[in-house]
Formats: C-alpha cells, structure tokens, sequence
C-alpha cells in the first residue's frame, strides 16, 4: 500500500507540474519507481501469480493489468521525448530569440546614450 501511495503521489505531480523541467524531473523519478513497483507485482511470486493462484476467476483481469505496465511505460517515455524535444526545439529557438532581443534592446540603449552624450558633452558644430 505504501508503494502505491507514493506511485499515486508521483503521479500527482504530472498533473500539478507548470514547466517541462519540473515535469521531466517528475517523470524521471516516476519512472524509476514504474518499473520497480511494475517488476515487483510481474516477479514470480509477485502480486499477479498470487492473485492468479488464489482467485482464478480474476485471470483475465489480471493479465489485463498487468499488460499496461508496458503501455504506461512507452506512454512516460514517450511524454519524455516529446519534453525533451520541445526543450530542444521550440522551447531552446524562443529562449535564443529572446536572447537575441536582449541583446539588440541593449545595443538601442547604448546608441541612445550614445547620441545624448555626444549631443550634451559633445561638439555639437555649431561654432563658439
């Protein structure tokens, strides 16, 4: 119960997350935690043969169950790939064209500063 408790609140925070960074981080520990649990219940003499031994009636739903390990799985590594690639894509050209602005919004400033000080401080031509 203590391992579905914390399986329950690890998947929790795939709901609450606001970022890919604070959900890939999620999903990695999540992750981790799948397929321990996940090989747990699989093992011989796991959860799944237990339940088979003692209630047959549930076979079908059980192997039901146990056969979406592997869907859950590929669906986490799939949420991963699809972070990742937007951290990698989208996500990495927006920060970089967000940079860029930056940089150009700087460069404004200095030749405004540029021109007030020249102006002010400067030669402005106009003889004595």
């Amino acid at each position: 119960m203590a391992e579905h408790r914390r399986i329950r609140a690890l998947t929790e925070q795939f709901e609450t997350a606001t970022e890919l960074r604070q959900l890939l981080s999620v999903i990695a520990e999540a992750r981790s935690a799948f397929v321990e649990h996940f090989r747990a219940e699989e093992a011989d003499e796991g959860f799944y043969d237990r339940v088979r031994a003692m209630a047959p009636n549930h076979i079908e739903r059980v192997d039901r169950l146990e056969k979406q390990h592997q869907i859950f799985l590929a669906e986490v590594d799939g949420l991963t790939a699809r972070a990742d690639a937007c951290l990698k894509g989208p996500v990495a050209q927006i920060l970089a064209d967000a940079r860029s602005l930056a940089e150009r919004l700087r460069q404004h400033e200095v030749a405004e500063d540029e021109v007030v000080a020249d102006a002010v401080y400067g030669d402005t031509g106009q003889g004595d």
